[in-house]
């Protein structure tokens, strides 16, 4: 169940859904970043990436946090910024 909290967050935040309400759910995907369990982090992983993908200020904002959390979440973040600099490099071209 709490793996398939990652893949509704990750639609809601590619079809759109305000910041305000986005940052509610990076709270809550902070809240299961120090998991264990491979289905959990492979979902929770997905959302905040694709978060930090499109609103990365929202990452910067819990930095102290996220520098708190297990490895596998860090990585999926530092993912989220690489794609946000491709994807706004490609914008300039």
């Amino acid at each position: 169940v709490l793996r398939s909290i990652g893949p509704s967050i990750h639609l809601a935040t590619k079809r759109g859904l305000d910041c305000k309400n986005l940052e509610l759910y990076f709270e809550i995907l902070l809240s299961f970043s120090n998991r264990t369990e491979y289905p959990i982090q492979k979902g929770i992983g997905w959302a905040a990436k694709t978060i930090t993908k499109f609103h990365p200020s929202i990452a910067i904002k819990y930095k102290k946090e996220i520098e708190n959390s297990n490895q596998w979440f860090k990585r999926k973040i530092n993912i989220g910024f690489a794609l946000h600099a491709k994807r706004n490099k490609s914008k300039i071209h």
